[in-house]
């Protein structure tokens, strides 16, 4: 690989944690007991806004646009910390997810 393709790679991966650590933060998932790649903060995102979909949680945080009005945004990390650490606590118990091995390259 490349030194710049490396580098968009890398520049890649902190865009990806940028963007879903927060709400897996807020869920109270980053503990620092494991080590999540950037990859699996994608999916563990999802997984968690599914959850608080199939529980009915989010259209209190919707924001919907005035233009087109099918479209809207959530504010999940919002909804994580209105919720009690009880509650939070429950949704983590229903989450089903191991983080991705990691492996040395040689």
């Amino acid at each position: 690989m490349r030194l710049q393709e490396r580098i968009d790679e890398q520049a890649r991966r902190a865009e990806l944690a940028d963007a879903y650590a927060p709400v897996c933060e807020a869920a109270g998932f980053l503990t620092g007991e494991v080590f999540y790649q950037p990859e699996d903060l994608l999916f563990l995102a999802h997984k968690i806004w599914g959850a608080l979909e199939a529980a009915g949680l989010c259209e209190k945080f919707r924001t919907y646009d005035k233009t087109f009005p099918s479209a809207f945004s959530t504010d999940y990390v919002a909804l994580l910390e209105s919720m009690t650490d009880a509650a939070r606590a429950e949704l983590r118990s229903q989450i089903r997810f191991e983080p991705t091995p990691l492996r040395r390259k040689k």
